[in-house]
């Protein structure tokens, strides 16, 4: 009797064992041949390497995402924390507050929009309202170029007639402005970078991903440049805010003196009193009436009969 009739369950499994390891070596192959073809792919790239320099920023394989964030991680940020910033070159972000007392709020609020315009500024707010006591209190918010701040503030605390009160407040954020464009120089840089990466891609697959890492990075360009533009903002025009009250007035009603119509208030309150008695005239003897007339014929049958019983008393 031959071998695979006396074990034919062996005969199998040796079988399976063969057919897997076969799979294996055929798996194996075929990771080698993809690997080799995936790191041959980018070879084009060595003359964007040596006509740009970025070696190491252009050493992507566009088989992976992983590639392009080598590229993203390869940017070397410049330091943003230079102390040698000269005095014009800071930015420093001022901001005033006055409290004055006035004579006239609405004309004072006039003369803050004037200093507004003279200096190269703009109102940002204004709101005033009139207190119960006559007088006029609010605000009046602007803001003026950086280098007319102390003059405005010295012409808005002339404006008062009687207190001032006033605080002034400096944020220096060159240290910011300076970290956000390196941030900012970067991000161009890197964006130069994919679009030089884009050029060399040859698939629709390479094309969307560069593409993605450009959106990405045109976002944070956007995103960095209106940081940037924020802060000039705040730092070219400095920001003022000016309370203005006026003195308590009292105020005295005096009403004017009129005989007329005194004489005729007085002729209608006659009136009125007469009207009063009529009418309780009129209630007594229509509520009232009745009773009496009652007490009368009772006060009457009563006398009548006390008489006639004195007079049988005198007959007898």
């Amino acid at each position: 009797m031959t071998f695979h009739k006396k074990h034919p369950i062996l005969l199998a499994i040796g079988a399976l064992v063969l057919g897997g390891l076969l799979v294996i070596l055929v798996a194996f192959f075929s990771a080698i041949s993809s690997r080799n073809l995936s790191v041959s792919s980018p070879s084009s790239y060595d003359a964007i390497t040596s006509s740009t320099g970025y070696s190491r920023a252009l050493d992507i394989d566009f088989g992976s995402s992983e590639g392009l964030a080598d590229a993203e991680e390869s940017v070397d940020y410049d330091d943003a924390g230079s102390s040698d910033v000269s005095a014009e070159d800071q930015k420093i972000i001022k901001t005033g507050t006055v409290y004055v007392t006035v004579d006239d709020a609405n004309e004072a609020a006039d003369g803050l929009d004037a200093i507004a315009e003279t200096y190269g500024g703009y109102v940002l707010t204004k709101s005033l309202t009139s207190d119960d006591d006559g007088s006029t209190s609010g605000y009046v918010t602007f803001r003026v170029s950086e280098e007319h701040f102390e003059t405005a503030m010295l012409e808005a605390k002339a404006l008062a007639s009687g207190q001032t009160y006033e605080y002034i407040s400096a944020e220096d954020v060159t240290e910011d402005y300076l970290d956000l464009e390196a941030r900012l120089r970067n991000a161009e840089a890197q964006e130069e970078r994919y679009l030089a990466i884009l050029g060399q891609a040859t698939t629709i697959d390479d094309i969307l991903a560069v593409e993605r890492y450009l959106v990405s990075t045109r976002e944070d360009i956007e995103v960095l440049q209106g940081q940037l533009n924020y802060l000039d903002s705040r730092t070219d025009f400095s920001m003022i805010t000016v309370y203005v009250s006026e003195d308590s007035q009292i105020v005295l009603d005096v009403p004017g003196f009129r005989p007329g119509e005194t004489f005729a208030e007085a002729v209608n309150a006659l009136i009125h009193i007469v009207q009063g008695f009529i009418n309780f005239a009129i209630y007594l003897v229509v509520v009232v009436g009745p009773f009496v007339l009652i007490a009368w014929i009772i006060v009457k049958i009563v006398r009548a009969r006390r008489d006639r019983h004195n007079g049988l008393k005198r007959k007898r």
